[in-house]
């Protein structure tokens, strides 16, 4: 969890120093940091497929960023790029994403691996 705190408290900064006002939806600093902590939490407790081990300790998670619309924005690498039962799995982490209160949309970026747009579009479609 300590991997994936260090880059929320990093992108918070960022956004934060920006302070961009948009049109429309926006959080408080409260909701805002109540969201990244879900989010954050779910992160921390998805296990990765072939082994023991959560997201985070696998460092499979590389960047987390949420919008102050909600909407999340993460890159992730799979260590096991040829198994149909990984992709199966980024697809549910996607959709649990979507399901936490404050979440307005997810999208899902894949680095790292032959194939990275295929897996980015079938997850993200």
């Amino acid at each position: 969890m300590n991997y994936a705190w260090k880059i929320l408290r990093k992108n918070y900064q960022k956004i934060s120093n920006n302070r961009i006002h948009q049109v429309g939806i926006n959080m408080n600093e409260r909701k805002m940091k109540a969201l990244k902590l879900r989010v954050i939490r779910l992160f921390a407790s998805w296990k990765e497929p072939h082994e023991d081990r959560t997201y985070n300790e696998s460092d499979i998670v590389q960047e987390i960023d949420i919008s102050n619309d909600g909407i999340v924005n993460y890159t992730i690498a799979p260590k096991h790029p040829h198994c149909p039962c990984c992709l199966l799995d980024c697809v549910e982490l996607k959709q649990k994403i979507e399901t936490v209160k404050g979440v307005n949309g997810a999208v899902c970026t894949v680095i790292g691996i032959p194939g990275a747009e295929k897996w980015t579009r079938s997850i993200n479609g």
